[in-house]
């Protein structure tokens, strides 16, 4: 493929829910903006985003990843990979990586396939034989993927550890986003009317996260965290924003803290983005992490991070300079936290430090142009 050639990307995700459908539209619009063009096969599973891929004219095909009868799924799959005019397969996550990939393996003249891995789970896996089975199929559907694409120099080191074979077809493209032009009445309009919402008194220090309730995101750790936490003037809230199978255990959780009060659960919003500018303090208590998109867009907002010492984070935050770093339990969680709140002078000081870090490193355009590098480079094998 001549290197001044347009692309068109096929991107293939399991869900509209959750950070790797975020991804998706950052890079897509970005390739957009480049002048290459983009179409995304996901489940219509998320009416905010799928409306918003609709309203920029993305070009959108309703396809369910899951697992259900094999044969069915790889065909259907295979008429989406082989439709003309596409220059690449880019599936995001394992799932929609091992179906994509498995519907390939039927269609030989499909486009290289690119892969996103947004983090290496198999590790996390409490199941030895599940574990062992993943590194399987992945060893097993090396051949159909042209290149990895590892959202933290961490994911590619677990990747490798499981598939050493795929070295010479792995690469490191860090997360990006747009960066957020907002003014800063907007920000304060933003603080006032979420406080609001959630009858937050206008003195009380927020602690706030944005994630998907489920067990890698470790918002038990969070709840159990907060419920120790020292009051030192100001009351206290925690704001937890997102949806999930965890939600209702959760909320027991809470509950029999004795943090029920003051531990509200917003359930999914659309507007999630803005939330971070009501936080005081943004935590990402995950087990684990790709790269998290939950902190560049806390960073964008100016807003200081706590979170978890875990693989993907700890290449972003450089403890007590963009943020503070967490030891991966509640207690940990809970130390950092206070650590946080004693060292509100130093906010301004993260802040800037944060904001200047994602502008030279995790930049949306910044993304789309290594992403494009892999791409040509992966033509250039298929040829």
């Amino acid at each position: 493929m001549p290197f001044d050639e347009s692309l068109h990307i096929l991107h293939i995700v399991a869900s509209l829910r959750g950070g790797a459908a975020q991804h998706v539209l950052h890079l897509c619009r970005e390739l957009r903006r480049q002048g290459h063009a983009c179409a995304i096969a996901a489940p219509a599973d998320n009416d905010s985003v799928q409306r918003i891929i609709e309203s920029e004219a993305i070009p959108f095909h309703d396809i369910a990843i899951d697992s259900s009868w094999f044969w069915k799924k790889t065909a259907e799959l295979k008429s989406f990979i082989t439709m003309p005019g596409f220059t690449h397969i880019h599936a995001h996550g394992m799932r929609a990586a091992f179906w994509a990939r498995l519907a390939r393996m039927t269609a030989p003249l499909a486009p290289p396939l690119i892969y996103t891995v947004h983090g290496y789970h198999p590790p996390h896996y409490p199941n030895a034989a599940s574990r062992l089975a993943v590194h399987f199929a992945e060893w097993l559907l090396l051949p159909q993927t042209a290149a990895y694409i590892c959202v933290s120099c961490g994911v590619k080191e677990s990747l490798l550890h499981a598939l050493p074979q795929a070295e010479d077809r792995c690469f490191v493209v860090e997360n990006g986003i747009p960066l957020r032009e907002t003014s800063l009445e907007r920000k304060e309009e933003d603080r006032r009317r979420w406080r609001e919402e959630f009858s937050i008194p206008p003195g009380a220090f927020l602690i706030g996260t944005v994630a998907r309730l489920q067990w890698q995101k470790g918002i038990g750790r969070l709840i159990q965290a907060f419920a120790q936490l020292e009051e030192s003037g100001s009351p206290l809230y925690l704001l937890i924003v997102g949806d999930g199978p965890d939600r209702i255990e959760l909320m027991q959780l809470a509950d029999k803290t004795g943090a029920g009060a003051r531990c509200l659960f917003t359930g999914h919003r659309a507007d999630a983005a803005e939330a971070y500018d009501a936080f005081d303090l943004f935590v990402l208590p995950s087990l684990w992490e790709g790269l998290p998109l939950t902190v560049l867009e806390a960073w964008d907002a100016g807003t200081v991070v706590t979170a978890t010492d875990v693989l993907g984070t700890r290449e972003l935050i450089e403890n007590g300079v963009t943020g503070f770093l967490a030891h991966n339990s509640a207690e940990g969680i809970c130390s950092a936290m206070q650590r946080a709140m004693q060292s509100q002078q130093e906010f301004p000081r993260l802040r800037e430090n944060a904001k200047r870090t994602l502008r030279e490193q995790y930049g949306a355009e910044r993304m789309a142009q290594r992403t494009i590098e892999v791409y040509r480079l992966a033509a250039g094998k298929h040829a």
